[in-house]
């Protein structure tokens, strides 16, 4: 079967890279699942984070990359296991974040049992492509961070799709484009 999502080349760039993104999700889901831990790949980050100390929701958003409604579910997610708590900040707009002592536990296992296993996975992946695929990937990150796919696509200006007569002197064209169908 064709792979219609890698035929349409850097249109569908985003659609690739998520499709990377929930395999290796998936895989990570399975070594969390084997080691006991009830925590899913999209908890990793706030996980990572709140190890340094307490967090805002918005600090955790900004710091993992995410939406701020994304992280409030997270911690949700996180308080609900017992592994974060919560309390007001001096703002009183605010909440701050913490890991519970629980969850420092948690987060202890998953940082010398599974994240030096799924990165050593990746690294076994990372080893077959040329060059440096994650500087590559932060290039990327900083382009979208300079302009949006959105905000690029509207400067573009394709020359629209004409259609021309048939004449003797597009022999050629026309001979390589059937060609092309053809093959």
């Amino acid at each position: 079967m064709v792979d219609v999502v890698a035929q349409m080349g850097p249109a569908f760039l985003a659609t690739r890279l998520k499709r990377l993104g929930e395999r290796m999700q998936a895989g990570a889901a399975s070594v969390l699942t084997d080691a006991g831990i009830p925590l899913q790949p999209g908890h990793m980050a706030a996980m990572a984070a709140l190890r340094t100390g307490p967090k805002t929701v918005g600090q955790l958003a900004e710091a993992s990359g995410t939406s701020q409604p994304g992280m409030t579910r997270t911690v949700g997610q996180l308080k609900k296991l017992g592994l974060a708590t919560d309390e007001a900040c001096d703002d009183q707009r605010s909440r701050l974040i913490a890991l519970t002592v629980q969850g420092e536990r948690m987060a202890h296992r998953i940082a010398t049992d599974v994240w030096p296993r799924v990165g050593s996975a990746a690294e076994e992946i990372l080893a077959r492509v040329d060059g440096d695929f994650l500087h590559q990937l932060a290039i990327i990150e900083q382009a979208l961070a300079e302009a949006s796919i959105a905000d690029r696509a509207a400067r573009s200006h394709p020359r629209p799709l004409t259609l021309r007569e048939y004449s003797s002197a597009l022999a050629r064209e026309f001979h390589d484009i059937n060609r092309e169908w053809i093959d």
